[in-house]
């Protein structure tokens, strides 16, 4: 009886499932490869971000730009009334 239960071994009786050291042996790689990607869409988010705020910037800057130059500004110290 090359085929029966005998010849299998002692997990021929074992109904369907998995075994804890297949669930542990799982999950550790499933960690590894979260623990790989996470780094990555940090850097993304934090790029994204980033560009975000270098596009309002610009957009700020342009819009400065294109309202002109407001002859009555006077930067601070530059013939400002002292405050003495």
């Amino acid at each position: 009886m090359a085929g029966g239960p005998s010849a299998r071994g002692p997990d021929s009786f074992r109904e369907g499932g998995f075994s804890a050291l297949e669930l542990l042996v799982i999950v550790v790689i499933v960690s590894a490869v979260v623990a790989l990607g996470v780094p990555t869409l940090r850097a993304k988010a934090h790029d994204s971000v980033l560009d975000m705020n270098m596009r309002s910037l610009a957009s700020l800057v342009q819009q400065e730009m294109l309202a002109g130059y407001d002859s009555s500004y006077q930067p601070a110290g530059e013939g400002a009334p002292s405050a003495t």
